[in-house]
């Protein structure tokens, strides 16, 4: 997973770290030394385990941008801003992330949820070729930009949330119901759910 600068320094001052050296959190971080799917999935099954058993996997699934400062982060570009004004576009240099978090009825608020993370995974647009690249380079930009959509990985995100559910003995028969926006209600995650 990339994590930035400011995202890391968030996560070290939120647990109260801010007083001691930092630089062994950010090795941690560096060059996908831990596996953020295992991290995500303690998260799922203990809130999973919180909920009556009879009651469904209710989960939100949305992409969100992280603002990144620097232009050599990884999987970085350049983005429509959602949060800007209709009558212009703007654009900003961040990260592409795709989030499933699930709902955790709040007990003392009835109909109420707290949304809790069960899978981040950062989903970049692949750089495109020079203008001189060859036809077989173009070929395969044009395919592995296809497959970077983010309702196809939205899709993905899906299907590997339901295995994980089925390979875990208490999920394997909760029903899965995911909450999604417009931009995931087409073909390529219609055609793709799992059954």
């Amino acid at each position: 997973m990339c994590l930035g600068r400011h995202t890391v320094t968030g996560l070290i001052t939120t647990t109260g770290g801010y007083d001691r050296d930092w630089s062994a959190d950010y090795r941690v971080f560096e060059r996908d030394r831990f596996d953020a799917e295992k991290l995500f999935g303690v998260i799922r099954r203990e809130t999973i385990s919180r909920l009556p058993s009879d009651q469904p996997v209710v989960t939100f699934m949305d992409d969100t941008l992280l603002h990144r400062s620097g232009r050599k982060v990884s999987g970085t570009s350049w983005y429509r801003d959602a949060t800007g004004p209709k009558f212009c576009d703007n654009f900003v240099w961040a990260g592409r992330f795709l989030q499933i978090s699930g709902g955790l009825p709040e007990e003392d608020r009835p109909g109420a949820s707290r949304a809790i993370p069960f899978m981040l995974r950062h989903c970049p647009i692949p750089k495109k070729p020079s203008r001189w690249a060859s036809e077989s380079v173009l070929a395969a930009h044009r395919q592995l930009r296809d497959s970077s959509r983010i309702s196809v990985r939205g899709a993905e995100a899906i299907t590997d949330l339901r295995a994980a559910l089925d390979a875990d003995p208490d999920t394997a028969d909760r029903d899965l119901v995911v909450a999604v926006d417009g931009s995931y209600t087409n073909k390529s995650v219609i055609r793709h759910l799992p059954t």
